[in-house]
């Protein structure tokens, strides 16, 4: 396909550092123009480079718009602690404006809470009060927050296993957190477990 080979050839361009800047910077814009869902990961990418073409970037990333549902894996591990600010934040966003189909994400969102930035935790919150409740696919992960050391974390994926109407899949998790060393956490997983038999 005549579009495939542009949209590669526009990627190998940009992402070549050894590229001169303002040709890198066309090519950018180049993938914008074509809106190039395609590029949105590499365009990230590109937005941790501290040149001019970090703005192209983030300003190609805006003209070709949110990322289709099938793509959200591909952008989840930008939401992982190795990575900069400003890289969440934007992926934070992508997922906010993208609301309820963005629901496989939340597990790794809820993470993002307890984030070192403020502006990360702002976004957190808000792509979380836009998408809603998690998916089903997102329980498994949701599932491995039960385990977390933090007790927030612990409390907020509970609760969003809890929205999902999902507790009798994890059963057992919450059997285990009735134990719990945090009062709160022992509280919330007896009240479920009792609503369970009721």
């Amino acid at each position: 396909d005549n579009r495939q080979k542009r949209v590669e050839k526009l990627e190998q361009i940009s992402e070549n550092i050894d590229e001169n800047m303002l040709i890198r910077v066309a090519a950018v814009d180049g993938s914008a123009n074509i809106k190039s869902k395609e590029s949105l990961v590499k365009l990230i990418n590109l937005t941790k480079e501290k040149s001019a073409i970090s703005a192209s970037a983030k300003t190609a990333i805006e003209k070709i718009g949110l990322p289709s549902k099938e793509q959200i894996p591909d952008f989840i591990p930008f939401l992982s602690s190795e990575q900069v600010s400003s890289v969440k934040i934007i992926v934070l966003k992508m997922f906010s404006d993208m609301k309820a189909d963005a629901k496989d994400a939340v597990a790794d969102i809820i993470v993002l809470l307890k984030d070192k930035n403020k502006t990360v935790r702002d976004s957190a919150k808000e792509a979380l009060a836009n998408i809603g409740t998690a998916s089903q696919a997102a329980l498994g992960r949701l599932s491995d927050l039960l385990d977390n050391n933090d007790v927030d974390i612990k409390l907020r994926a509970l609760n969003e296993i809890v929205e999902m109407n999902a507790v009798n899949q994890v059963v057992e998790k919450i059997e285990q957190l009735q134990q719990d060393p945090n009062k709160e956490v022992r509280k919330y997983a007896q009240q479920i477990a009792d609503n369970l038999k009721s």
